[in-house]
């Protein structure tokens, strides 16, 4: 629905005395939290836009009695305020408002394509109850939000071309925070149609936004996929308000809301698929397992594969992971990351033949992705076909110039050639770019040496 989370592969491949380089991803223990910093950061109101919005959980909301059946202590008693000093009051807050949209107006007018900007005016708006307003500066975030994404995408490809993967780097980073804006904007549309009762553009909104930020597939659908009915009023709510809670990275609290969900649909998968999602965030791999199985049963994509095979590496069951992926690719065979994973795994129990084809089938869907052309040739590397392997790490170096790991695969390559003193530049290069590659510096030494003594007639100096 309105946050899916899509991991890549994360189990360390070993083959011995070669170094693997492995697809990185955050920590799930750390990914809930990434998500709700930066939606804190983006939304500044959020928790006040969700009050308005009668979110659960949030200011707002109706009191909770205690155990003892009574509502808590609110303290101590205030005298009423006079009428005069509640006019004062009300100016005040009237002006303060006043001036916070200015002020983003006068921000508007000197960068009129920042999303943020629109988002922040549009949650004024709705805090407001000018809906029609916040409608509009939302759907301005959308756009501009698309836009901007469109414009650093095409950037980072350009820097790929160029070979400076520090830049295209920074500009994913950038595109992170843009699908983040355009998420939230997605997101508060949602809320303020929910607000206004209207159902059906509720559901459109979400569905939008799994089309706009597509991690792992879809989650709001308006139709039940199996029964082909139409999604009752409180269901259509409750999952925007789980969509809404994942979003600003209350977790717990919208496993809460998809249970209430499932006890009306029980068969609903958009309400397992967020669940298992949900699970995922929290590091709860048996809840988030069960609920996929139960997606796969109500109805088989391979999204859902994929993110089941990430439970089962993450859990070291590499059987069932390579069936899960399997699968999925039966689904989806131009699925790059899952084809990547799968790889791995056939690496690991060291066949060779499978990984490599994995990996093909990897690079056939994804051309520019090095980590395949660095796994490559280091399977090659570790069954002594030195020369095919580093044609592979050539290729994996020409795509990712500041890839540690392919600078010291090629080293040992050239090692075990022979060519002791191109092996020792590769091992520098290795070391310079990660300092983690510690052996690669005793490589180089070695290389150095050995390098020393084959030109010791000749006095010939050896520089790397």
């Amino acid at each position: 629905m309105l946050l899916l989370l899509f991991l890549g592969g994360t189990a360390v491949t070993l083959i011995p005395g070669v170094y693997l380089a492995v697809k990185d991803t955050p920590e799930l223990s750390n990914f809930g939290a990434l998500i709700a910093s930066g939606s804190a950061k983006v939304l500044p109101g959020l928790t006040n836009l969700a009050s308005t919005l009668h979110l659960p959980g949030t200011a707002g909301s109706t009191i909770t009695p205690t155990a003892s059946g009574k509502a808590p202590d609110p303290g101590p008693v205030v005298a009423p305020k006079s009428k005069e000093s509640k006019q004062q009051n009300t100016a005040s807050q009237v002006r303060i408002v006043d001036q916070a949209v200015a002020t983003l107006n006068q921000q508007l007018e000197k960068d009129p394509r920042n999303p943020t900007l629109h988002n922040r005016l549009g949650i004024i708006y709705a805090e407001l109850g000018e809906m029609d307003e916040a409608e509009a500066q939302f759907r301005q975030a959308v756009l501009l939000s698309k836009a901007n994404i469109q414009e650093l995408l095409a950037a980072v490809e350009q820097a790929k071309i160029s070979g400076d993967l520090n830049q295209a780097g920074q500009l994913t980073v950038s595109i992170s925070a843009m699908r983040l804006e355009l998420s939230s904007a997605h997101s508060n549309l949602a809320r303020v149609f929910e607000k206004l009762g209207d159902n059906r553009k509720v559901v459109s909104q979400l569905d939008e936004l799994n089309r706009d930020v597509t991690i792992g597939g879809g989650l709001s659908h308006t139709q039940d996929s199996n029964k082909g009915e139409k999604l009752r009023p409180e269901v259509v709510k409750g999952l925007a308000r789980a969509g809404a809670q994942m979003q600003i990275g209350r977790f717990s609290e919208a496993i809460r809301e998809l249970n209430v969900v499932l006890s009306v649909e029980p068969d609903l998968v958009a309400a397992h698929e967020a669940l298992g999602q949900a699970a995922m965030a929290t590091n709860n791999y048996y809840l988030a397992e069960q609920e996929l199985k139960k997606c796969l049963s109500l109805q088989p994509k391979a999204s859902t594969y994929a993110m089941l095979g990430n439970i089962y590496q993450q859990r070291g069951k590499l059987k069932e992971a390579s069936q899960a992926y399997v699968s999925a690719l039966a689904l989806n065979g131009g699925d790059a990351n899952t084809a990547f994973n799968l790889g791995n795994i056939y690496a690991t129990q060291s066949n060779n033949g499978k990984a490599i084809d994995a990996y093909k089938r990897a690079l056939a869907a994804n051309p520019q992705m090095a980590a395949a052309q660095n796994n490559i040739a280091s399977i090659y590397t570790s069954i002594g076909q030195y020369q095919k392997a580093i044609e592979h790490f050539e290729k994996a170096i020409a795509l990712a110039p500041t890839m540690g790991s392919a600078r010291y695969g090629m080293g040992l390559a050239l090692y075990h050639q022979g060519d002791y003193i191109n092996a020792g530049k590769e091992f520098k290069q290795a070391i310079a770019l990660d300092p983690s590659l510690t052996d690669a510096q005793l490589k180089a030494q070695e290389c150095y040496r050995k390098a020393g003594l084959a030109h010791t007639q000749s006095k010939t100096t050896v520089n790397f």
